[in-house]
């Protein structure tokens, strides 16, 4: 008896109809009874009763279902074990968002270490998050951690809060606020910027434009970038400030001071992933950092002083 003659005998077993059955098979009805016919006279006992009205099980149909259900479970379990076997040679990929690298980077690959084994990560910074939800969403990434984005993810994809980040002002040295230990957002009223492009989708300049215009103002952006390397290279040379989450002072290059903003504002960093991960190492390494890193989302940035640290609103924290 083959696999595929007991998956015939099943899909009419379950649908006792035969022409429901060759439908969801996609055959015809003719080469389908004929199948059933000839595993009937293999195994030399009938497993459907016939009539013109209705198909029901004899005693043996009905312990070759429940028996065939099992072992085509345990076929379909094989195949994909062994698929995953040549899968599994692939490194996990994972994106970050420069602010989410600066953040949770080393955390992540440590955790994802532990879980993959012998696996290798593949790990990919300064994505912005519209990039990484459709890289994920595609499957050219398997996880990303990302900005909170304001509008629905897709549904194919899991999404959960990592960290909340306050925002800073990153300065060339030498600036005249260099000297104080916070800078008040409206200190940055006469200030020339240097920013994210709006077609970047980032979240931290809509947070930027949205909190200065609640202050009174409106930011003097006058050189724009759509990566954080670029953004930091133009503060480094002199050109202008800038409005980053304050993890960046982990990694800020030479040339640039960061101090946090007084005003708690704040961006949400979180991961997203595949629901439905047809790869069981992949699967692994997004239950470990689940539970080790989405589950520990109480790592604040520190609240300003005299402040305490909150939540920007959604439509200002969704998106990178």
């Amino acid at each position: 008896m083959e696999l595929r003659h007991l998956r015939y005998f099943v899909a009419v077993a379950e649908e006792l109809h035969f022409g429901r059955a060759a439908e969801k098979l996609h055959m015809a009805q003719s080469p389908l009874s004929r199948q059933i016919q000839g595993l009937e006279r293999e195994l030399r006992t009938p497993l459907l009763r016939r009539t013109t009205r209705q198909v029901s099980l004899t005693a043996a149909g009905a312990e070759l279902l429940e028996r065939g259900r099992k072992l085509l479970a345990h076929a379909d379990e094989v195949v994909e074990v062994v698929r995953d076997v040549g899968r599994d040679a692939s490194p996990v990929r994972i994106g970050f968002t420069a602010c989410a690298a600066n953040a949770v980077l080393g955390q992540v690959v440590q955790i994802a270490r532990d879980a993959m084994g012998d696996l290798s990560a593949d790990v990919r910074t300064d994505l912005l998050t519209p990039t990484q939800l459709h890289a994920v969403s595609g499957g050219s990434i398997d996880i990303g951690f990302v900005v909170m984005p304001s509008t629905p993810v897709p549904e194919e994809l899991g999404i959960a809060s990592v960290r909340i980040e306050r925002l800073a002002v990153v300065l060339p040295d030498g600036h005249r606020l260099a000297d104080v230990k916070q800078v008040n957002l409206i200190d940055l009223a006469d200030e020339e910027l240097v920013m994210f492009a709006r077609s970047t989708g980032s979240v931290v300049r809509a947070v930027l434009d949205q909190a200065c215009a609640r202050a009174g103002f409106t930011p003097q952006v006058v050189h724009q970038a759509r990566d954080t390397g670029t953004v930091l290279g133009l503060v480094a040379a002199g050109l202008g400030c800038t409005v980053l989450p304050l993890s960046v002072r982990e990694g800020a290059a030479s040339g640039v001071l960061v101090r946090p903003l007084a005003d708690p504002i704040e961006i949400e960093i979180g991961m997203v992933w595949r629901r439905e991960e047809t790869r069981r190492d992949v699967a692994r390494v997004v239950a470990a950092l689940r539970r080790d890193v989405a589950s520990a989302g109480d790592g604040q940035s520190p609240p300003a002083a005299g402040g305490t640290p909150r939540r920007a609103a959604s439509a200002l924290s969704r998106s990178e």
